[in-house]
């Protein structure tokens, strides 16, 4: 038990203060981490090993630590190195790729760098559920709520944190600075879960403790005897546990955009909560994502001027170690990006998706040189209060550091960007201990610099020193044409049963691939007439569409069916359905986290009885306990409560807030005979439903609709139903829709394929001699498989000139260059460009490089529109050979 072994070599178990392990080695104080007894101001930038190419490691690594940065951090992404289920948690024979780990650290120490460990097991991150397998969904307990198992305290769960901290300790140990002679750079911080009061309204104070407490010992137990710290974790009770309190340090995150009170309150927030621990800031905003039909990176408006100010903005407010999400933030390559995700993970980052700089670069290499000089000096600073007078823009504020050795930083910024601001100001400090000082200043718009005074000087300069630009090389290099030259239809290969309500993590599989399910049903004369086919995805907005019935293609094989789609010529008795699942991948947050994919189930219904919405409903806010209410009754008297509409945005504004909604349903005989189901699209958080007084069911979880068959409560004639609505955070109550519709029957017979043809071959060699001829104007159900090739002239040893694949399509599409796959095309956009790797791309004479497509037509009409390779000239870079 090293942890405990720990404990007994550095202090009492119930010590007053942080506990180090090796404290000559590494420590910290309320100012800065210490290491090899030398205060250090940590200037860190992430850069994820799994969404960058191994060969180009060393080139983004160097190209931080070129920006005066002295640190890295960097998630481990569980789900990366064990897509495949073991045993039991004390199997480690399905890790995959592990040495990655360590090459990656080794490479960051060998270019000069500290290394940020951030292992989860939950990491967020806008990856395929925050990174935990879909595996361990399997081996959720029963009686376990939604969104209480996978950051929860069960034993289960706990038992699987515990095996992923052991294998990720093991790459990650021989690289801690503990291990490693004085002055040698390292690994200095582990992290401990992720975010986690983002989840104080899913998991009770206590649960949240016990995981955070069983992580801490599960790391001092395998040997990470470094500081551990959290991010977004400031719960009292963390506080009150000696473990915790002993050993973590808790961070900020901070995405203010150009709003810089915001970073401000985060910091100080955080520096009440722990008064005796150095300010740090975990992600300190270095961009933002991009999400499927939105605005790619670069175009929501983060700018250099915008990275500039909040990093000064740090520092002004004593910060001593921060960390740039992302500093590079590169692709979500494979099956890897979250729901709602697109492929390229540029995040505007200082260095782009493909290895460029531009301006935010050069605002933060500035930092980091100005950093390298005077971090010595700004890492014990002091912050002294100020009188200003004299000031020529009351927008223009000024604060005050002043070093141990009497050096002084004026941070001069005003948070205006509507324009310049020129003029001067007179600082003088509150006690009066030394003489004021008249700055003078022009400040661009959202402009922010330190005016330096060194110690006894009376002229000062102005930091940070402007960096020069890259040497941008006159480049003439046109597009490259692709050549489309073979398809195929795509058809499922071999099909396995699916048992009832089984979803696709308890088949095995586990990541985003898409997936033909079969259906057998049998039909009576009646039936053959008029029904639907349902399919339920459990809420998760997934994709399906029916492309064959009985042998034949579908009239409408690109129209989603998650609503019924009517059976066109189906025959009395025996028929066969085939589905095409679109798995859109797993959410990286909340209780959605825990959302399983695939279809819920498969049903034929009557189309006689078409779904009708419910409408009319009244509501009643309540105290008290939800169970066992009275106003559930048939007989309620609710003629004076608050008509609503339930078909829109939330309709409870307050969190900790109970009502009651009660609607009127009128059933005909018809319906009766066909049966009713009724649908709530989202009861937000926690409901019980009545009908007509009698208790039909409970839902835990506003991230899924909730559907109950209640057909044997209704009568002819009105009926009435009852929901009594718990809603315990942020805006809540019964929303989105409620709608009722024939339950149906479930088929006969349900099976997957889960692999279709040739998904994994590579494509550079693979055998495609039973291909078709490309046809622009030929387009099929389902999946299509599309080859295409095209020739990359050799690079030139001292050029940077990156490449990337443009596609306009009508179509969802995995994307493939060479065998390795790329990632995902979406029709909506934002993302038509898909940077190539030039550790993938085959150039010179006589090398043909492959594409291929995995398609899901969305539309009528030619599906590839556009398929072409595109230098990007303006980031074209002259560099060393």
């Amino acid at each position: 038990m090293v942890g405990l072994i720990l404990l007994t070599l550095c202090g009492s178990a119930l010590a007053d203060g942080p506990v180090f392990s090796k404290p000559d080695r590494i420590r910290y104080d309320q100012h800065s981490l210490i290491i090899d007894g030398k205060p250090i101001l940590i200037y860190s930038g992430s850069i994820h090993y799994f969404r960058c190419p191994k060969p180009l490691w060393k080139d983004r690594l160097q190209r931080l630590k070129d920006a005066g940065l002295n640190c890295v951090e960097t998630y481990l992404a569980w789900n990366y190195h064990e897509p495949d289920e073991p045993a039991s948690p004390d199997d480690f024979s399905k890790l995959q790729k592990m040495d990655d780990i360590g090459d990656f650290i080794a490479t960051a120490q060998s270019v000069g760098l500290y290394v940020i460990i951030r292992p989860g097991p939950y990491i967020c991150a806008e990856w395929d559920r925050g990174g935990i397998p879909g595996w361990v969904m399997k081996h959720r307990p029963a009686g376990v709520g939604a969104g209480h198992y996978l950051r929860g305290d069960s034993p289960e769960m706990l038992a699987w944190d515990r095996h992923w901290i052991t294998a990720a300790a093991k790459e990650v140990r021989p690289h801690l600075v503990t291990n490693l002679p004085p002055g040698e750079p390292g690994v200095i911080l582990w992290q401990l879960e992720n975010e986690y009061d983002f989840y104080n309204s899913i998991l009770p104070a206590h649960t949240r403790v016990n995981v955070l407490r069983s992580l801490a010992q599960d790391a001092l137990d395998n040997g990470i005897d470094i500081p551990l710290q959290t991010c977004v974790t400031k719960d009292p009770a963390y506080r009150a546990d000696p473990l915790l309190s002993e050993h973590v340090v808790e961070t900020t995150n901070s995405y203010p955009g150009f709003n810089m009170n915001q970073l401000v309150d985060g910091i100080e927030q955080t520096a009440r909560y722990q008064p005796e621990r150095y300010r740090g800031i975990s992600e300190l905003q270095g961009g933002w994502f991009a999400q499927v039909g939105g605005k790619l990176s670069d175009q929501q408006g983060h700018n250099a001027a915008q990275i500039n100010q909040l990093t000064l903005v740090a520092l002004e407010h004593g910060v001593t170690s921060m960390n740039y999400y992302m500093f590079y933030g590169g692709s979500n390559f494979d099956y890897w990006a979250a729901r709602g995700l697109i492929q390229s993970y540029d995040y505007n980052a200082p260095i782009r998706e493909w290895g460029g700089i531009g301006d935010r670069y050069l605002a933060v290499s500035a930092i980091g040189h100005m950093l390298q000089q005077y971090g010595p000096e700004l890492v014990r600073s002091e912050r002294i209060p100020l009188e200003v007078t004299d000031n020529s823009y009351r927008d223009v504020v000024v604060t005050l550091r002043r070093g141990e050795d009497g050096s002084r930083f004026y941070f001069v910024r005003t948070p205006q960007n509507d324009g310049p601001r020129s003029g001067s100001l007179t600082a003088e400090p509150a006690d009066r201990s030394f003489a004021a000082v008249t700055i003078h200043y022009d400040l661009p718009a959202f402009g922010a610099q330190i005016y330096y005074l060194a110690p006894g000087a009376t002229d000062g300069q102005w930091l940070p020193q402007p960096v020069a630009a890259p040497t941008r090389p006159t480049v003439e290099a046109a597009a490259l044409p692709v050549t489309i030259e073979k398809m195929r239809a795509d058809a499922p290969g071999a099909w396995i049963d699916v048992p009832h309500g089984a979803m696709l993590p308890e088949l095995n599989v586990f990541n985003q691939r898409y997936v033909y399910y079969r259906a057998a049903f049998n039909l009576s004369d009646e039936e053959a007439k008029s029904s639907i086919l349902r399919v339920d995805t459990n809420g998760s907005s997934d994709n399906a569409f029916l492309t064959e019935l009985n042998g034949a293609a579908t009239a409408n094989p690109t129209t989603a069916i998650a609503d019924g789609a009517a059976l066109s010529g189906p025959a009395a008795g025996q028929n066969q359905a085939t589905v095409l699942f679109e798995n859109l991948g797993c959410p990286n947050f909340g209780t959605e986290l825990e959302n399983e994919q695939g279809l819920a189930g498969v049903t034929i219904a009557s189309g006689t009885a078409p779904r009708a919405d419910v409408t009319d409903w009244r509501m009643k806010f309540i105290t008290g306990k939800i169970e066992h209410r009275k106003e559930a009754a048939v007989d309620y008297d609710d003629s004076d409560w608050t008509a609503v509409s339930v078909s829109g945005d939330a309709n409870i504004p307050t969190p900790k807030t109970n009502a009651v909604f009660r609607g009127r349903l009128n059933v005909s005989d018809e319906q009766l005979a066909a049966g009713v189901a009724i649908t709530f699209n989202c009861i937000d958080d926690l409901g019980s439903v009545y009908v007509n007084g009698q208790y039909v069911g409970h839902a835990d979880s506003w991230a899924r609709p909730w559907t109950f068959d209640i057909t044997s409560k209704l009568h002819e004639g009105e009926n009435i139903v009852a929901v009594v609505v718990r809603n315990v955070t942020d805006a809540g109550g019964l929303y989105n829709g409620v709608f009722i519709q024939p339950p149906g029957k479930p088929v006969d017979q349900l099976q997957i394929s889960p692999l279709t043809q040739g998904e994994a071959g590579h494509w550079e060699t693979a055998d495609t001699s039973d291909w078709q001829p490309y046809d622009a104007n030929a387009s099929g159900g389902g999946l299509i498989w599309y080859r295409a090739s095209f020739a990359a002239p050799s690079s030139e040893p001292n050029l940077r000139l990156p490449w990337s694949l443009h596609i306009e399509a009508n179509a969802n599409a995995f994307v493939y260059l060479n065998g390795h796959l790329l990632g995902r095309y979406y029709a909506v956009g934002p993302q038509s460009d898909f940077w190539l790797p030039e550790c993938w791309l085959k150039t010179g004479d006589g090398d043909r490089n492959i594409v291929a497509l995995q398609a899901r037509p969305t539309g009528g009409g030619p599906v590839i529109k556009v398929l072409e390779v595109r230098p990007k000239i303006q980031f074209a870079e002259s560099i060393d050979p």
